[in-house]
């Protein structure tokens, strides 16, 4: 996803050891519907798996953007 895709775009992540939090706002035209993407993923016995829950997200976008969801 590059900022390009989209009319607008914020987003707001966080994370500490073994919890990683990524909030997408995203409007693909200036009259078209306003999605929020968000994903926490936390586990406290662990190290979590970044790219895997980037991927994700990442994933949940494409589909938003292709009108799928």
């Amino acid at each position: 996803m590059t900022e390009e895709d989209w009319y607008r775009v914020g987003y707001k992540g966080g994370s500490e050891p073994g919890v990683l939090q990524y909030t997408h706002l995203l409007q693909l035209e200036e009259s078209s519907s306003v999605y929020a993407v968000s994903l926490t993923a936390n586990n406290p016995e662990e190290n979590l798996d970044t790219e895997k829950i980037t991927e994700i997200t990442s994933r949940v976008i494409s589909l938003v953007k292709e009108g799928k969801i």
